[in-house]
């Protein structure tokens, strides 16, 4: 391995070389480099277990890859920092990442803190995000970001729709009190808007704390009848515990930033009955080429892990990623990489299409609602 890169990977909390070997390969006595992506993201702190959940899929597919022999003969190289979900660390890893370690792009930042800690930066690289979890509406028209997932407030019209089809018409809302939270908001008040219906309740907590009595006791005085979450997962897991000590049964809808197998663990049998939108086809299902990959991308790379949305995002975007790649020629850098990802125009992953192209990078307007069942079980 490079001596500089390995240094660097020594204060790292994951340093993820997705090859067998050294930094570089030798073909025909000629030292090929590898293709080196950043990424931070909160490999501790309140986001650990989704990013843990997302890592799965996407680094299952850079092996799967760089198995085959990589990108044009290149090795993909995934060196990761941990920014603990805290923005003020964010500038600085990704600075780093860049400058130190010359990522050709950065990969799958977690949270709308943290992107929007990295944007000044992106923007002045002009470097692209592929893969970033977060669907704050504003980024969609960012030229350096690249998403395969909804936005927050496509999910939340999903979710409105679905629930005032079956009668419901009372909406709260519980949400971390950030940019991400407050996306949420405008866009359940636009759903809600559109239906001439208006938000029943709402209640608030702060980034990185579970304090949320105070917006139980708001939301539950409403009475709402479906109360959408965007929240992290231990503070949306403490607040439906509390809401259920009431012996209040609202329907719960969580966002897709949460994973189902996450939140059953978090929860246990409390989870039984709760709903999370997704963003993804259903992991388990045998009609997509992309997920029947996906899952032998798992069996192969990460026995372990266990099939589930958040996975399968991060396996999409890895795949999205790579895509790029091979269209920015033989050696790719982060200009080249940019032109073509602007180039992709409904592209066909293997049933689940991106479109880059235009004036957003919306990727995809995808979004459903999954319900957990007993055990965990989990019905689409």
């Amino acid at each position: 391995m490079n001596a500089r890169l390995l240094a660097r990977c020594t204060r790292t909390l994951a340093c993820v070389a997705i090859i067998a070997g050294s930094w570089s390969i030798s073909v025909a006595g000629a030292q090929i480099p590898e293709i080196v992506i950043g990424q931070s993201a909160g490999y501790t702190g309140r986001t650990t277990s989704s990013v843990k959940e997302f890592m799965e899929g996407a680094q299952a597919y850079f092996e799967a890859v760089n198995k085959r022999g990589g990108v044009a003969g290149r090795k993909i190289f995934l060196n990761t920092l941990d920014d603990g979900y805290l923005p003020e660390l964010v500038a600085d890893n990704t600075r780093r990442l860049i400058d130190e370690d010359k990522a050709v792009a950065l990969f799958g930042y977690f949270g709308d803190a943290p992107v929007n800690a990295a944007l000044p930066i992106i923007k002045e690289k002009r470097i692209a995000l592929v893969g970033a979890v977060t669907g704050a509406e504003a980024h969609r028209s960012n030229p350096n970001l690249f998403f395969v997932r909804a936005s927050y407030q496509m999910e939340a019209e999903k979710i409105v729709a679905q629930g005032t089809a079956q009668g419901l018409n009372k909406f709260a809302i519980f949400f971390q009190n950030d940019e991400f939270g407050k996306d949420v908001l405008a866009g359940l008040r636009k759903a809600l808007d559109s239906r001439k219906l208006t938000l029943a309740g709402q209640g608030t907590y702060e980034r990185n704390s579970l304090k949320v009595d105070d917006a139980v006791g708001k939301i539950a005085a409403t009475m709402p009848q479906s109360i959408v979450m965007a929240c992290t997962l231990e503070a949306c897991a403490e607040f439906v515990r509390q809401i259920k000590k009431r012996g209040l049964t609202p329907r719960f809808n969580h966002l897709s930033s949460i994973d189902t197998a996450s939140l059953h663990k978090e929860l246990g049998e409390l989870s039984r009955g709760l709903e999370v939108s997704r963003v993804v086809p259903p992991p388990q299902s045998q009609s997509l080429p992309v997920v029947n990959d996906y899952t032998k991308a798992l069996k192969d790379f990460a026995p372990k892990a266990q099939p589930s949305t958040l996975s399968l995002e991060g396996y999409l975007a890895a795949k999205a990623l790579v895509e790029g790649l091979k269209r920015a020629g033989a050696n790719p850098n982060r200009q080249s990489l940019l032109t073509a990802l602007e180039g992709m125009r409904n592209v066909d992953l293997g049933g689940f299409v991106v479109n880059f192209a235009g004036p957003n990078r919306r990727g995809s307007d995808f979004a459903d609602v999954t319900i957990i069942g007993p055990d965990g079980r989990v019905k689409y």
